[in-house]
């Protein structure tokens, strides 16, 4: 490769590295890997120490035998172009014809350096400029500013001796052309009934909208005025999809008409969200959640089998069904064949899992139990595409008695493959082609799915997700650190009544909660007497982190003497990849489940099953938040429990008068900042651990020596004295009238064992003596007897 057309303006910058070129068979085509120029390691895009300036780089393409070329690096207000599958126009370009040329349009607009890509068949152009808000890809279309490089050619197709600043309305008007165009898809799931009836036209569906109870709230949503409704545009945003879902019967197509007419529709409807878009998350989270329909009309059957794979994935540029027809690949004419097809064509976006024996498909940012049973209709889908292939002419010994032409076998497996049986035997085969386990789901520890796509918690950098990344949970925030969660954090100030180490902590404890390592083996008891903010907290850190939050039964974690070993374990299977469980205010007076506790707060293997499902085993990933005004009960005295145990008080008290009844949903409108914040505080315990503060320590401290019923019967009938002893006989007999007296049930035995822990024990002429206290004075003098006291 020769770069010797490189403007000197580039040369100049210190943002230069090398690259690898890897071949990937599966998407044929290569991927590119960059390289430090210094040392030959990975280079990193988020990293300029592994940068150099341009003859650094070139050099060491001399000296490390895996660099296939110079890497650019966009910073400091350089921006990259990437257009692929452009072949005729790239041509075209250069042989002059640039009339309704791409290329031509993007050379012209940006004037700047224009390579042709490794591909041969698309163009890098690099430029200044300032990148609009939104999308960064679009079908074959890329634009970044950070965080990318470029694999450079030195192919060039324009020679410039500077780089360009396109100014911000050029660029933006390349952006809304070529990325964020509007498509409307249509996304069906099916309906209620599937009567098939004609749908209702949108201007008559609008005026029975307007005419219905809540028809002046849609009103307002639509036309404006929504603001007097909701305390923010998401949630509005959500109000009318989910009003849409309803009386549309669920039809994605008129669902996305109508909200792009109304008020509510803005650019950030198209923004790419993982590997969807904001509008398209928002609508089928409407329609997946949506139980009824508007029956009072007839409507469509909704499910468009020609759309299909849109749904399937949410956005048809991610994962798309092939293009190409089999001419080149033979499938049989039999069971196995007909689910090979599918797996060919469908087979990125459904998979069967043998433990939960469901199967799960992908909606574009998370894999789904198949409750819509997709796969059975996408089976219809595959049965109708044997009419797209030739006809194969059969070998003579696979023929058997048949005398029938090509033709005549293929028409013959068509008809057959329509018959529900058929489809049946074909799905069971085709399972054993998609076969995962429950544990093949939700692996990646210290990365959370974002709507924005994978957030790495231990940096801050956000990847595009994809249906390899095998994720069934999702946050409902956003990641934006661009801005800080002002109302959050004025809130966190009054509920902690400004003691900043408490706050500190709290949010090193979330951070770590949200990595799901369990390296601290620790869980959260929130106490504190009502109205202090604790519900509050927990709702809003509940709804930031979405799936990965999860509400727990108090039950599932004390001691209960009903509770079935054998039986399902529900809770405790839902437990598996969770990251934060919440507990809400327990019984009083009831013990906790240690054993468990133990269990689900350390890296050990769990057990459980849910009703009618195989058992599972998995590494707990969750850390329980428990929400009490009542601290529980714990019998144990060992370090295996109490170093479990972290109390976190909340003492403010708001006042009736001055609670703010909408405090949780104007928190909710900093859920993308509140996500950014536990991810700051992800970094804070990566670099100075959970360090309790000292509140913190004494709240255990306390209630550690509460619950110690054996030191608080020390405390009130013995000294401590290094030269004294005490017979055994003497302490039981004195400590069987307290127990009666403070209702507690310890034995004899269990009285030694905890006595053994805290003082030495000796043997001396056939008796027991505990070495370092002594009957105080008064109790020698005369000891409390039950008479005494009215018993």
């Amino acid at each position: 490769m020769s770069y010797t057309d490189i403007p000197q303006e580039l040369r100049d910058l210190r943002q230069w590295g090398l690259y690898h070129r890897i071949w990937q068979p599966s998407k044929n085509k290569y991927t590119k890997v960059p390289i430090d120029p210094y040392s030959g390691g990975a280079g990193k895009s988020n990293d300029s120490s592994t940068w150099s300036d341009f003859a650094t780089a070139s050099n060491a393409m001399e000296h490390f035998a895996n660099a296939d070329g110079l890497a650019f690096y966009f910073a400091n207000g350089y921006f990259g172009i990437d257009i692929d599958h452009i072949k005729s126009d790239v041509d075209g370009f250069i042989e002059g014809d640039r009339d309704n040329n791409i290329v031509d349009e993007f050379v012209s607009s940006t004037q700047s350096y224009t390579e042709r890509s490794m591909s041969g068949e698309g163009i890098h152009i690099i430029a200044k400029g300032n990148l609009p808000e939104g999308q960064r890809r679009h079908n074959n279309f890329e634009m970044y500013d950070n965080g990318r490089f470029f694999a450079l050619t030195g192919d060039t197709i324009t020679k410039s001796e500077s780089i360009m600043k396109v100014p911000d309305e050029v660029i933006g008007r390349l952006h809304r052309k070529y990325f964020m165009k509007a498509s409307k898809i249509n996304v069906d799931l099916g309906v209620v009934d599937n009567t098939v009836t004609e749908r209702i036209d949108t201007p008559a569906l609008l005026e029975m909208m307007y005419s219905s109870s809540a028809g002046v709230r849609i009103k307002h949503l639509i036309d404006g005025g929504w603001e007097n409704d909701y305390a923010s545009q998401s949630e509005a945003d959500l109000a009318l999809a989910n009003y849409l879902s309803f009386w549309t019967g669920r039809d994605f197509a008129q669902m996305d008409e109508i909200f792009r007419d109304s008020v509510l529709f803005r650019d950030k409807y198209n923004e790419k969200r993982g590997q969807t878009t904001y509008g398209i998350a928002l609508l089928t989270k409407a329609i997946s959640e949506q139980t009824e329909v508007y029956h009072g009309k007839n409507l469509k059957p909704l499910i468009d089998l020609d759309d299909l794979p849109t749904f399937l994935t949410g956005n048809a540029e991610i994962v798309a069904e092939k293009d190409d027809s089999p001419k080149q690949k033979f499938f049989s004419y039999d069971d196995t064949g007909l689910a090979e097809r599918f797996q060919y064509y469908y087979g990125d976006n459904f998979l069967y899992d043998t433990i939960t024996r469901k199967s799960m498909y992908y909606d574009g940012q998370v894999w789904q139990e198949d409750n819509y049973r997709l796969l059975e209709k996408t089976m219809n889908k595959t049965v109708d595409r044997i009419k797209e292939e030739p006809e194969f002419t059969i070998a003579p010994e696979n023929m058997g008695d048949s005398n029938k032409t090509p033709d005549e076998l293929k028409a013959a497996f068509k008809k057959k493959s329509r018959s529900h049986s058929a489809k049946e035997n074909a799905i069971k085969e085709l399972r054993n082609l998609i076969t995962v386990t429950t544990d093949d789901f939700d692996k990646e520890l210290s990365v959370l799915n974002t709507p924005s796509g994978v957030l790495e918690l231990t940096s801050g950098a956000v990847k595009n997700s994809s249906h390899e990344d095998r994720f069934t949970k999702i946050t409902n925030a956003e990641y934006n650190d661009k801005k800080a969660p002002e109302r959050w954090l004025a809130f966190l100030e009054q509920t902690f009544k400004g003691n900043e180490e408490l706050i500190e902590f709290t949010q090193r404890a979330l951070g770590y909660a949200a990595t799901g390592t369990m390296d601290e083996e620790v869980m959260f008891i929130l106490h504190g007497n009502g109205k202090n903010g604790k519900s509050v907290f927990m709702n809003t850190i509940d709804y930031v982190l979405g799936d990965y939050s999860i509400n727990v039964d108090p039950e599932t974690v004390f001691a209960s003497r009903s509770r079935n070993s054998g039986g399902p374990s529900g809770d405790i299977a839902r437990m598996k990849g969770a990251r934060l469980m919440v507990l809400s205010e327990p019984e009083e007076g009831k013990p906790l489940a240690e054993g468990l506790i133990k269990k689900i707060t350390s890296k050990d293997t769990i057990t459980a099953r849910k009703l009618h499902s195989n058992e599972i085993e998995f590494r707990p990933t969750g850390t329980i938040f428990m929400m009490t005004n009542h601290k529980p009960i714990i019998n144990g005295t060992d370090d295996g429990i109490w170093r479990r145990l972290i109390f976190i008080p909340f003492r403010n008290q708001v006042k009736t008068e001055n609670m703010d009844k909408k405090l949780e949903d104007k928190l909710r409108t900093e859920a993308d900042a509140i996500l950014a914040w536990i991810q700051e505080g992800t970094m804070k315990w990566q670099r100075d651990g959970l360090n309790p503060p000292p509140v913190v320590l004494n709240e255990t401290n306390e209630y550690r020596d509460e619950m110690d019923d054996v030191q608080s019967f020390i405390e009130e009938y013995f000294d401590y004295s290094t030269d004294e002893r005490t017979e055994f006989k003497e302490i039981a007999t004195r400590f069987d009238t307290w127990k009666r007296l403070h209702g507690v049930d310890m034995t004899n035995k269990k009285l030694g064992r905890e006595l053994g822990t805290k003082f030495e024990k000796k043997r001396s002429h056939g008796k027991v003596y505990y070495y370092g206290i002594s009957l105080k004075a008064e109790e020698l003098a005369h000891g409390v007897k039950l008479d005494d006291l009215g018993y």
